[in-house]
């Protein structure tokens, strides 16, 4: 196994550096992204093409080294295999048709018909796996079940998820339902992507910190995420990404973590401190990220300080995967990955 396996799982002994790799690592930052992307019309198309997909999720490998792929696909493939229609609009992002009845997208992942729909996808993966080097992880991911569910209510994206807020007060049983059907679709695509090949997944609740209210979050994010953690981690270890919450991730569940161990990280946004959220986790919970995705775009010197800053900071910890606080930016700089990767990979433990 590679290097973000090993620090997830405990087995860091002969690690001589921290791993490294990326949120949006395969991304419109990199020209030769964009040269692949500019073959599709349709953003989906692209995501379902398994020679394009294994195409770019390679680029950044093969351009920075780093200690692990994350699969190019989309957090949206799922409500797409629901048998909900989903689109890209430019400029404006992901677009999302009328959803089904539960009845019937309950009928599809009873069936097997969503794994069948998302088999390109796992195609990809195998034919990323089989270009990799075995020292390089590959991460498989998926969206959260709240995220995932307010893009389905919404029908895109939504700066206050009223949509979705009204029908969890108005029509709890309704909610739940679709929460629970999300939340089983979600294990089944990501342990259908460690079958294919991915030796670790990401869960991105991206849209976590805009649920409101302590409860509410524990209901809609943590408990989900930490049953996915539950039922994932039997076949490979799992990054939890409630984005903007990783304080309140941690404390909340501090009576679960320690049965967890070698088998789950919490990544931490640019917005919450490495030791406020290192203080509720047991030392056997690895954690990931708190690097601004901002910082590739300006002066290499003050990314270069504040990486070394967060370096410096875990000198005497163990179990930390260096990324970003969240996806890099389609601005960033090149030139600002190539030696940010090359300091943290030079940079002894």
């Amino acid at each position: 196994m590679g290097a973000v396996f090993d620090e997830i799982v405990g087995d860091i002994e002969t690690k001589s550096h921290r791993p490294v790799w990326m949120m949006r690592q395969a991304g419109r930052y990199l020209p030769e992204y964009r040269a692949v992307r500019s073959k599709f019309s349709n953003f989906m198309d692209f995501c379902f093409h398994p020679q394009a997909a294994t195409e770019v999720t390679l680029q950044p490998i093969a351009r920075f080294g780093f200690d692990a792929a994350i699969m190019f696909s989309d957090i949206l493939v799922i409500p797409q295999a629901l048998g909900q229609k989903v689109w890209f609009v430019s400029g404006e992002g992901p677009k999302l048709g009328p959803l089904p009845s539960l009845d019937d997208m309950e009928k599809r992942l009873e069936s097997g018909a969503v794994i069948n729909h998302l088999s390109k996808v796992y195609t990809a993966i195998t034919m990323t796996r089989a270009e990799l080097k075995q020292n390089t992880d590959l991460i498989g991911f998926c969206g959260g079940p709240w995220t995932l569910i307010t893009y389905m209510i919404e029908g895109g994206s939504s700066s206050n998820y009223h949509q979705a807020l009204d029908l969890a007060d108005k029509n709890q049983q309704f909610f739940d339902r679709l929460m629970a059907l999300v939340e089983k679709a979600v294990v089944h695509h990501l342990v259908a992507q460690i079958k294919a090949g991915a030796n670790l997944v990401q869960v991105f609740d991206s849209w976590a910190g805009g649920i409101p209210g302590h409860k509410a979050r524990q209901r809609w994010s943590f408990d989900p995420l930490m049953k996915i953690a539950d039922e994932v981690g039997k076949f490979a270890p799992t990054v939890l990404f409630a984005k903007g919450l990783a304080i309140e991730l941690a404390q909340n569940k501090q009576a679960a973590w320690s049965q967890h161990g070698g088998k789950v990280a919490v990544a931490i946004g640019q917005d919450q401190g490495f030791d406020a959220v290192r203080r509720h986790l047991p030392d056997n919970i690895a954690t990931q990220g708190n690097i601004d995705p901002q910082l590739m775009v300006g002066d290499w010197s003050l990314l270069k300080q504040k990486t070394g800053k967060l370096l410096q900071g875990m000198a005497s910890k163990n179990r930390h995967v260096i990324n970003l606080g969240h996806g890099i930016t389609p601005n960033a700089k090149v030139d600002n990955v190539q030696r940010w990767v090359e300091y943290i990979q030079e940079y002894p433990r």
